[in-house]
């Protein structure tokens, strides 16, 4: 019997984790700039990171970046976890923790290994 649960899981559930982890990989360009605008700024002027001297332009070059990456991201990313979750129909807190965590996914093994290298 778990068998069958398992085979029936997986076959409802392998759509939404691969688009997730595929939206997931298209999420590192805006996840890296977001990450890239809070060392050179927020956490540089809690003290934590340093500024990079030659970043002078201001904040505004920075947002004019992320507000479209972040626009376009979640432009796809909303829309195509809620078709899902309505095509599959999956738990709604489940499947928002899990499709959260598998677009997070790949930017987290990315950083894991930049920070290790």
């Amino acid at each position: 019997m778990p068998v069958r649960a398992l085979r029936k899981a997986l076959r409802v559930w392998w759509a939404p984790v691969l688009g997730n982890l595929a939206l997931g990989v298209a999420g590192l360009v805006p996840l890296c700039a977001l990450w890239l605008f809070a060392r050179e700024w927020p956490l540089a002027a809690l003290g934590l990171t340093e500024r990079d001297p030659t970043d002078n332009d201001g904040m505004l070059p920075w947002l004019m970046i992320l507000l479209p990456l972040w626009l376009v991201f979640l432009l796809l990313w909303f829309p195509f976890n809620y078709w899902m979750l309505r095509r599959y129909r999956l738990p709604e807190r489940r499947y928002w923790a899990a499709g959260t965590l598998l677009t997070l996914l790949p930017f987290a093994i990315t950083a894991h290994a930049v920070a290790t290298s």
